[in-house]
């Protein structure tokens, strides 16, 4: 068995708090990666929204699993770990009113539309899955998971 030196932290809750991320935490990240553990982020997030709302974070960790596992970032370079969702659910929300946000792979929505998306993919006859994240969802290919982001990095 292969053990790594390294550790997953979330995002949101985890490392920031009420938006922020503190002066003790980017410290305690500093520390562990002195001390030789590599620092990953395991997020929902979309990437250019994190960056955006944090531009310092992924010179802050080492590297980044976004979109709940669909989208890994490695010495800067984002690979996609799954095709993007299909153009025509995105249409079908579009055609519905309901808003939504794309990353590299997934589409976001606010919850309150769950009953919707979810009568879309199964009329398309996709196989996606929908993830909860606080007041917010995510639909991504069946079987994409932080933990196989995780894995990824870790070059499982």
């Amino acid at each position: 068995m292969t053990f790594f030196k390294a550790v997953a932290l979330d995002f949101d809750g985890t490392l920031t708090s009420g938006g922020n991320i503190s002066a003790h935490t980017v410290a305690a990240i500093e520390q562990a990666r002195r001390d030789g553990l590599a620092v990953v982020l395991v997020s929902g997030r979309i990437g250019a929204e994190l960056q955006a709302e944090f531009p310092r974070i992924p010179h802050q960790v080492d590297a980044m699993v976004l979109e709940n596992g669909a989208v890994t970032v490695i010495n800067g370079q984002a690979s996609a770990l799954a095709p993007p969702v299909d153009g025509g659910l995105r249409q079908a929300l579009t055609d519905r009113g309901v808003p939504y946000r794309c990353g590299e792979v997934l589409v976001a929505a606010d919850g309150e539309h769950a009953a919707t998306i979810i009568e879309v993919i199964g009329e398309l006859g996709l196989d996606y899955q929908i993830a909860h994240n606080r007041g917010a969802l995510m639909v991504l290919p069946a079987g994409t998971t932080k933990g196989t982001g995780l894995a990824t990095v870790l070059g499982g």
